[in-house]
């Protein structure tokens, strides 16, 4: 090995000999454990890759899984235990409330001398009739309705691709990162984890749209109570924008994802992973955007 090293340097000065016999024997050594950590680099990154596809595969996909809690229970469509304590607590309030409303309303008949207090007065107790009465079940028909069409989208989107949801986040997201040599180990540990992060947020929630939704019904009756004042006319619209808002907030999000997988094709790159994560992120800021979308004017 030494003789050919000096066969390649100059046979014909062998002062030069040693130096470059180190000098080829350092080259050697550098080839080929640089090969031998590129091939463990490599290897390393991939399994990285699939446990990031794994995570993806089994947190991704949940949030579309997470059951809604309905605000009645029942084919007569009953107010579930928590909204009707919720109700129950809050009833002295809410009729207190309906009684400064009509001494306002008729006072304000007495001083204007004119009808348009009266309807005002009238629909400001049918609302408040209807809300009691149908609003819990209202809410149940469009929350459904909104579930149904969220699972509809993802069965669209998953028909159109051939492959279940959880499958197409993977070959979405972690797919290209085990396949592609531009993915390094720390590429793959940065756009993992904000992957995971974002299904982990899209969990989050979907669960505090369960809250809210919660929440909403069982306050809505206070919030009609007093829709003849201004100040209780823009909290009923409020209380109403949020609510749609939150209805909403599944099929959107669902929408969103299946507009993601369909864009995602066949491509394995950065660009395909990197459009992948966007669309996650729009799907979490989908909430905020749609609370500012149905806030009344001048509503925060």
């Amino acid at each position: 090995m030494v003789a050919s090293m000096i066969v390649l340097c100059s046979k014909y000065n062998p002062l030069s000999w040693p130096g470059c016999v180190t000098r080829k024997l350092g080259e050697a050594v550098d080839a080929v454990f640089a090969g031998f950590w590129n091939l463990i680099y490599k290897m390393f990154a991939g399994v990285i890759a699939d446990a990031v596809g794994g995570v993806i595969k089994a947190v991704g996909s949940l949030w579309i899984y997470v059951p809604t809690l309905h605000a009645s229970e029942g084919g007569n469509y009953s107010p579930v235990a928590t909204v009707s304590f919720m109700r129950g607590q809050t009833l002295f309030l809410t009729a207190a409330v309906a009684v400064v409303a009509m001494i306002i309303g008729g006072a304000r008949m007495a001083y204007q001398h004119h009808g348009e207090s009266a309807r005002e007065l009238l629909r400001s107790m049918l609302t408040l009739v209807i809300v009691t009465l149908g609003g819990v079940a209202m809410v149940t028909v469009l929350t459904e309705a909104g579930d149904l069409l969220a699972k509809e989208f993802i069965d669209r989107a998953v028909q159109e691709s051939g492959m279940g949801f959880a499958e197409n986040l993977v070959k979405m997201i972690a797919g290209p990162m085990a396949t592609q040599p531009m993915f390094t180990l720390p590429l793959i540990i940065v756009l993992g984890f904000a992957a995971v992060l974002m299904s982990f947020l899209q969990i989050i929630m979907m669960l505090v749209r369960n809250g809210m939704l919660i929440l909403l019904v069982g306050i809505l009756p206070l919030a009609a109570a007093a829709t003849n004042t201004e100040m209780g006319k823009a909290w009923f619209k409020r209380c109403c924008g949020w609510l749609i808002a939150f209805i909403a907030y599944k099929p959107f999000a669902a929408l969103i994802y299946a507009t993601a997988i369909m864009l995602a094709g066949n491509q394995d790159s950065l660009v395909n992973v990197l459009t992948g994560l966007m669309m996650m992120a729009l799907s979490i800021i989908a909430l905020p955007a749609l609370l500012r979308l149905v806030s009344p004017p001048g509503g925060s």
